[in-house]
């Protein structure tokens, strides 16, 4: 744990896809300095399949005769080149900011390719960055295995980079932006009548990971449950907190 003022903020693919979304990332991150708070920025790849580094559109230049450790090295770029961007500008808008290389993470998993378990967290080289700078850019998705090569966390993997890190760093907030202002009753793309959720707890988070709904990766908030650290939905597009996860109803 720490005793520096710190938040983690986990941007996903829509986030990062355009100029004018990353301008209003930015807009959040900057917010977040101005109080006080060193950030770590975990980020998604660029986009969804079509744009040039998504995940599954990095995935489609190979065939199936890959391996899965050329697989994960391969998949693990379109985090990279993210975090690089974002980091990049974050500078131009005057911030004290660096990106972090996989190795650089402190996150060390299991040789499970593709889907790796996360064996240990640690932070210290984050920390001693925070020495330097005011915001790190994580790629999200990656950690390295015991053997050293670059692994993946699986589908919906930047969240649970982003809870891991968070929980091993004691971090004050885990924020998880998107396009839509937190957990709604519904999909509010199918159902114009859903409304937002403003609290939930973890337990009825996970039975909602459990029944399938993809608001965020059953083995990250189960981090979250276990390790009761502070996580709120908001959105990219908008300045107020959406949905706040507690461990009992009502808690903020």
């Amino acid at each position: 744990m720490n005793n520096i003022k710190t938040i983690v903020m986990k941007f996903g693919g829509t986030s990062v896809a355009s100029v004018a979304a990353r301008e209003l990332m930015m807009r959040h991150i900057v917010r977040e300095v101005t109080d006080g708070y060193k950030v770590l920025v975990v980020v998604s790849a660029i986009g969804r399949l079509g744009s040039p580094y998504a995940t599954d559109s990095l995935g489609k230049l190979v065939t199936e005769k890959i391996t899965d450790q050329e697989s994960d090295r391969l998949l693990s770029c379109g985090e990279i080149i993210s975090s690089i961007v974002v980091s990049n500008l974050a500078r131009q808008n005057d911030l004290r900011a660096t990106s972090l290389a996989p190795g650089e993470l402190g996150i060390t998993t299991d040789n499970n390719y593709r889907d790796a378990g996360i064996v240990i967290v640690e932070t210290g080289e984050i920390l001693k960055r925070f020495n330097e700078y005011d915001v790190l850019v994580a790629p999200g998705f990656i950690g390295i295995s015991e053997d050293g090569n670059i692994t993946t966390l699986g589908r919906g993997g930047s969240d649970t980079s982003a809870i891991a890190l968070g929980a091993s760093l004691g971090a004050d907030f885990i924020d998880i932006y998107s396009d839509v202002v937190g957990i709604m009753t519904a999909d509010p793309k199918a159902d114009p009548d859903a409304t937002l959720i403003s609290t939930m707890t973890y337990d009825e988070l996970v039975e909602m990971a459990e029944n399938g709904a993809k608001i965020i990766h059953l083995k990250a908030i189960k981090i979250a449950r276990d390790c009761e650290v502070n996580v709120r939905f908001r959105s990219t597009f908008e300045d107020f907190v959406g949905t706040v996860i507690s461990k009992e109803k009502g808690e903020n």
